[in-house]
């Protein structure tokens, strides 16, 4: 099992998706992105980049 299935979002709870060097967040209202440094996801509340409806389903869109 992959430890993605069990990192969320910590602002929503949301499961998290990997885009190249970031986790973006499942959820359609926050769009949430977590930078992951070093192979080190970033999931701080202040560290979430809120995407822009189109980016986001664009990522979510790959996720299929």
């Amino acid at each position: 099992m992959a430890a993605i299935q069990w990192l969320r979002c910590p602002k929503t709870g949301a499961e998290l998706v990997i885009d190249g060097d970031r986790l973006v967040s499942r959820d359609a209202t926050t769009r949430l992105a977590y930078p992951v440094r070093d192979q080190v996801p970033e999931l701080l509340p202040d560290c979430g980049v809120e995407l822009s409806p189109d980016e986001w389903s664009t990522v979510m869109s790959r996720q299929l």
